[in-house]
């Protein structure tokens, strides 16, 4: 399969229309047809149901968009790079969460300053998909808790120790202490980011406090971390997150972020493949480091 195939496959599932995909592409219809047709012959799989009055994707199809979605990114991502490197020099960083973004805004800053001719590329995904893009070299380190090395051959460079907090609206009985014991949240139901966000992590003892609650409460399973803060802030629960997943914005959102007793400190810094000691790398490894020196998330005022 090629990358007009794909093209034209994701279009037409996208508009549900051959006429529309085709004016999205600039093909023509029978030549977004025609690599259509190619793509089934050579997947042996109908991808579409389609005749004078709808078009639809069978079950094969549904079950391949996701698929097609990918490579084209993946595709989109390699062209990317070479054409970075061969224009203007760049540094690309992996994140597992918005807070991570937030954090390199004034790091990015200083870095511009320092060298306006090297461009960011950041890459906001799943620690399992960056571990992917880093074997790969797609990026060059990625922003990363020591448990998310495990099985990998990566550095780690450690830059500061992490706390898990549990973060409640302002209007909370527990809003505005200064650390709570796991006991203190055994009545409430518990907000927790998904399992793929989150490593697994067998030292932790908030995990088995975390997995014992979970068995006598209907907890929630968020996908996204900033669905994790406004339910918390609706009031529907505690949130329990680790400091990297929690923005530097928290107080705006109305929230109290307490530290866990139970829960044991974790490094947190960068893991990397092949990490060059450039004068320009080196000064963004420092930034970072003296960013997340100053107690992240800050202290409440």
């Amino acid at each position: 399969m090629n990358t007009q195939q794909l093209q034209c496959f994701v279009a037409v599932a996208d508009k549900l229309s051959f006429t529309k995909a085709a004016q999205e592409l600039y093909f023509s219809v029978p030549s977004v047809t025609h690599h259509i047709r190619q793509l089934e012959a050579e997947l042996e799989a109908q991808l579409f149901i389609r005749n004078q009055k709808l078009v639809k994707l069978t079950d094969m199809g549904a079950a391949f968009y996701p698929y097609a979605k990918e490579m084209l990114r993946q595709q989109d991502l390699a062209t990317q790079s070479l054409t970075r490197q061969s224009s203007h020099g760049h540094i690309s960083i992996g994140c597992t969460s918005n807070a991570e973004l937030v954090m390199l805004t004034e790091v990015l800053g200083k870095f511009r300053l320092a060298f306006p001719d090297m461009e960011p590329v950041v890459e906001i995904e799943t620690y399992d998909k960056l571990l992917l893009m880093l074997g790969a070299g797609q990026i060059d380190f990625m922003m990363a808790s020591s448990h998310m090395r495990k099985g990998t051959d990566f550095s780690f460079l450690e830059l500061v120790k992490m706390k898990s907090y549990a973060i409640v609206a302002r209007s909370h009985p527990l809003a505005g202490q200064k650390e709570i014991r796991f006991s203190q949240l055994e009545n409430e139901r518990l907000i927790l980011p998904h399992s793929k966000l989150i490593p697994f992590q067998s030292d932790n003892p908030l995990r088995d406090l975390v997995n014992l609650h979970r068995l006598h409460h209907r907890d929630f399973f968020i996908e996204d971390d900033r669905v994790c803060l406004s339910l918390a802030g609706a009031g529907y629960g505690a949130a329990v997150l680790p400091g990297y997943r929690i923005p530097e914005y928290f107080e705006v959102l109305d929230l109290s972020c307490i530290p866990i007793l139970e829960n044991e400190d974790f490094p947190y810094g960068i893991l990397y493949k092949d990490l060059p000691p450039e004068k320009k790398l080196t000064l963004l490894v420092r930034e970072m480091a003296r960013k997340l020196s100053r107690r992240w998330p800050p202290a409440e005022k």
